[in-house]
C-alpha cells in the first residue's frame, strides 16, 4: 500500500538518503522513529472511548408525539 502526504514524504526522505549513500545506521534510526510515531495515533484511536450518539434514541418518538398533538390542536373545533 502506497502512502501519500506529509507522512509519506517524511518516510521517503530517509529512503532517498540511503540511496544517496548516507550511513545506514542513521537512516535506520530515523525510520524506527517514524514507525513509532505512526503507531502512536493508531493506539490513541483504539484507546478512545466510543462516541456517544448525537441524538437521544427516543427523539423521533418525542417529535412524532409533539407533531401529532399540534395537528390535533390545529384541527380541533374552536366553538
Amino acid at each position: 500500500m502506497l502512502s501519500t502526504g506529509p507522512a509519506a514524504a517524511q518516510f521517503d526522505r530517509p529512503v532517498q538518503a540511503l540511496l544517496d549513500s548516507v550511513p545506514a545506521s542513521s537512516v535506520r534510526q530515523r525510520m524506527a522513529e517514524f514507525k513509532t510515531r505512526q503507531v502512536e495515533p493508531a493506539q490513541a484511536l483504539e484507546a478512545a472511548p466510543p462516541s456517544l450518539p448525537t441524538r437521544h434514541p427516543d427523539m423521533a418518538k418525542l417529535y412524532r408525539r409533539k407533531v401529532t398533538g399540534l395537528v390535533e390542536a390545529l384541527n380541533a373545533d374552536d366553538d
